[in-house]
């Protein structure tokens, strides 16, 4: 691909996240936060927006200074990597997802990280990661950069995960999506449209 079509497709994932992060606050209930990872300009680039409901999970009493970094065969978390207060909610009911994001089994701290500190640990006993005192359904949002790394450096494989829990009004769910830039465009496009309907609705009723 020319570098100016790899610019012009960058920037449109990008404008789409905006936009799907605005329609996103309308969304209160069953908005699930969605990252897309990219191979861009010989770096790994991820951006995520979305909000989450953990009613049906237990939060643990603990706070975490966490930071942005992927183990491919448990974690996956997105944004700051100052080490930022973490909150964990443990156990969540009917969590359901893979167990594996790619082959790799060594933890890779992001190079750089923005935005709200989230996650999931998805071995053994699963748990989600949220910025210290985060109230159910406000709009989150968190980038990080991989820098010289590819998804097969990382251990990734391409693909879209997705972890869910909870049931009816309080059912969420995080999803990765770990496509090559077109598709990852196509992805965020769907996912907007699903929440400007879902807003929508809401409104309605």
């Amino acid at each position: 691909m020319k570098e100016s079509q790899q610019s012009a497709l960058q920037r449109l994932a990008v404008t789409t996240l905006v936009l799907f992060a605005s329609a996103g606050t309308a969304v209160t209930a069953q908005a699930t936060y969605i990252v897309t990872a990219t191979e861009t300009g010989g770096n790994v680039v991820f951006t995520g927006a979305g909000s989450l409901d953990l009613t049906e999970a237990t939060l643990s009493s603990s706070i975490g200074n966490q930071v942005g970094g992927v183990i491919p065969d448990s974690l996956f978390q997105i944004g700051n990597i100052t080490g930022v207060p973490t909150q964990f909610y443990l156990n969540p009911v009917g969590f359901s997802g893979p167990s594996t994001i790619g082959p790799g089994t060594a933890f890779t701290r992001a190079s750089s990280g923005t935005g709200d500190l989230t996650g999931v640990n998805f071995s053994g006993s699963p748990n989600i990661a949220v910025p210290n005192g985060y109230t159910f359904g406000d709009m989150l949002s968190g980038t990080m950069t991989m820098t010289g790394h590819t998804f097969s450096s990382l251990g990734l494989a391409s693909g879209v995960y997705e972890w869910t829990w909870g049931s009816g009004a309080t059912a969420d769910s995080y999803k990765l999506n770990v496509v090559p830039i077109p598709a990852a465009v196509w992805l965020f496009g769907s996912g907007l449209l699903g929440l400007i309907g879902i807003a929508r609705r809401k409104k309605a009723a």
